[in-house]
């Protein structure tokens, strides 16, 4: 491997990404999958070769990260050589954007299918009956639960399953950075947000309140941006998951939206947990 490339493999690992096994350096984008996802091709890659050296951008779709890249054949390099590299690495994320974006138009759609082929949940579904949990509007496909997963207007861009076992998958592709899963309560005078779904359902059952799901730690505070913009009067709890993650997601986007944030006293402990231990669920 020549020093180029062995420059190229850093930049990946600079960028806290494993390289994939063969780099391709031909303008297009190419997609792999990290170690610990295997079966997620969600990292991808455009390298661009300049004359001078090798111009473009990595990136992973499930994290949102991504960095520009730039090695050089000869360390003596110009202006010239700086303003076609810019050029090359705005070139590479167009390229990654529109591609991303046909994916995830492509994935909604699949997803409008599967949710229109689905019959409302049973109520005696072993994950709702495990967590002490009514369907709150869920819908099953399969023996599975089926998650609507929407923006901010209500539109459909992916769906998450729960089997019976409690295993999560998202659709391939999908989008769900911004976007959450509403479970409507009876009130809307204080608005809750939490990681899962049981949780957030967990939380809208005790209060009565609306909660929405952001899925992730990681979108905690995406979604509560998108709700703070279009609630800007509304109340916002923050339900943080008891651990060093979900508490530092939570702090985050309490601090960004002006919001409030719990967690429950025991660590490791969701909301749910702190329901069923407590006796108010089960």
């Amino acid at each position: 491997m020549n020093a180029l490339y062995l420059d190229l493999n850093q930049a990946f690992l600079n960028a806290g990404l494993t390289p994939p096994d063969r780099i391709l350096v031909d303008g297009k984008l190419h997609r792999y999958a990290q170690p610990d996802k295997p079966k997620s091709v969600s990292s991808w890659y455009v390298f661009f070769d300049s004359g001078s050296g090798v111009t473009g951008v990595v990136g992973d779709w499930r994290t949102g990260l991504s960095a520009n890249v730039s090695t050089w054949r000869d360390k003596s390099i110009t202006q010239t050589d700086m303003d076609a590299a810019k050029a090359m690495m705005a070139q590479a994320r167009a390229h990654a954007k529109k591609a991303r974006k046909a994916e995830q138009d492509a994935t909604a759609r699949r997803a409008v299918l599967i949710w229109n082929n689905t019959i409302p949940a049973n109520q005696n579904h072993q994950y709702l009956k495990r967590k002490c949990l009514p369907p709150f509007g869920l819908r099953e496909a399969s023996g599975n639960l089926i998650i609507p997963i929407t923006d901010i207007d209500n539109v459909l861009w992916s769906i998450q399953t729960i089997k019976p076992n409690g295993e999560k998958r998202f659709l391939s592709g999908g989008r769900t950075k911004d976007c959450m899963s509403w479970i409507e309560g009876k009130r809307t005078d204080t608005l809750y947000i939490a990681e899962g779904w049981a949780t957030a359902a967990s939380v809208a059952f005790y209060t009565t309140n609306t909660a929405a799901c952001a899925f992730n730690a990681g979108n905690m505070t995406n979604v509560a941006t998108a709700i703070r913009k279009k609630y800007p009067n509304v109340p916002i709890v923050i339900v943080a998951d008891h651990d060093e993650v979900g508490i530092k997601a939570a702090k985050q986007a309490a601090s960004k939206t002006g919001a409030d944030f719990w967690y429950p006293p025991t660590q490791g402990h969701d909301f749910n947990d702190w329901m069923i231990e407590s006796g108010v669920m089960g």
